[in-house]
């Protein structure tokens, strides 16, 4: 019997696992959502803000390359390649609905004083050349 292992959506386990935390344990659940990995993504998550557009799309490569290896080469029921693509279709739709977190960027700074990153460095550390003709 051939044993296969497949990539799981990170955000459900996550989710329950603050919830479970929320109720057991406020330890744990304080360690969760202060935890330099989750942190970020849970609260995010939560406040409705949504998902960053890089994790949407990494998330919907993953879920298609996974469950297009497994329709493909791990089942050979049609009907069973049929729900599985219907999952994915479905799991896309929700994955694009969900908000797209967008980061407000610095605004690039512009003027007469303003001089490119490694453009002061060069002329502040500079050596004059020496040449020579022959």
């Amino acid at each position: 019997m051939q044993y296969q292992s497949h990539l799981l959506p990170t955000t459900p386990f996550l989710l329950l696992a603050a919830a479970c935390y929320a109720r057991g344990s406020e330890n744990l659940y304080h360690w969760l959502l202060s935890n330099r990995w989750f942190r970020e993504y849970i609260s995010n998550y939560r406040a409705g803000k949504g998902v960053s557009l890089r994790r949407t799309a990494i998330a919907i490569a993953l879920l298609w390359l996974t469950i297009g290896y497994s329709a493909i080469f791990a089942v050979s029921l049609w009907w069973v390649r049929l729900m599985l693509l219907a999952v994915a279709v479905g799991v896309t739709v929700h994955l694009v609905c969900i908000s797209t977190l967008v980061r407000k960027r610095r605004p690039f700074p512009s003027g007469p004083d303003h001089t490119p990153a490694g453009d002061s460095d060069r002329s502040a550390n500079a050596t004059p050349t020496q040449t020579t003709s022959d």
